[in-house]
């Protein structure tokens, strides 16, 4: 059954997890950098890998979010918010379980592959700052209404509502995956 919520409830949940998110990224960058990004094994990413990874697609969502955002013409907020049946499963799928379930990252985004950025974590703050700007700025719109395209192929297009819920989800999972390494 797709996800069915008031907008308005959509958007503060949103808003919820981004706060948390500033705030445990804050936390993990005042960490010895040695220590964020200590990888567990050759083949685990460190947290500051995490952090990496997320920029990577704020890098593509954000500037594509806030371009929808700009290019509708009319401002008429929605009462409720139905997710659409691929961007629901996308959004669901995102959502960690009790236990971390492992997914498969594509090459171009996957951290191991890359020169280690040392300053993973504070561009991840100011990314999660910006989404924090643009969620303050949604309620006047239609969050179904408005399509953004997402990074795995330009040819899908999904609800604004959904592509907000698969990002930010998404970094629930990673910022989880970063804490985890920082334990082992």
């Amino acid at each position: 059954m797709r996800t069915s919520i008031s907008q308005q409830d959509l958007i503060k949940e949103l808003q919820s997890y981004t706060a948390d998110h500033l705030l445990r990224a804050e936390k993990m960058h005042e960490l010895d950098f040695n220590l964020v990004s200590h990888r567990p094994n050759e083949n685990s990413w460190s947290a500051n890998d995490c952090a990496q990874h997320l920029n990577m697609y704020f890098d593509f969502y954000l500037p594509e979010i806030k371009k929808r955002l700009k290019n509708t013409a009319s401002k008429s907020p929605a009462k409720n918010f139905r997710a659409g049946l691929l961007g629901d499963y996308f959004a669901k799928s995102m959502l960690p379980q009790e236990e971390l379930n492992t997914m498969k990252t594509l090459k171009k985004t996957n951290p191991l592959n890359f020169k280690v950025n040392e300053n993973a974590l504070a561009e991840l703050i100011e990314n999660l700052k910006e989404m924090q700007a643009i969620l303050n700025t949604i309620a006047a719109f239609d969050l179904a209404q408005i399509k953004t395209s997402i990074s795995i192929s330009p040819l899908i297009k999904l609800k604004l509502g959904d592509t907000l819920r698969v990002v930010i989800y998404h970094n629930e999972r990673h910022l989880r995956q970063a804490e985890k390494a920082l334990k082992a």
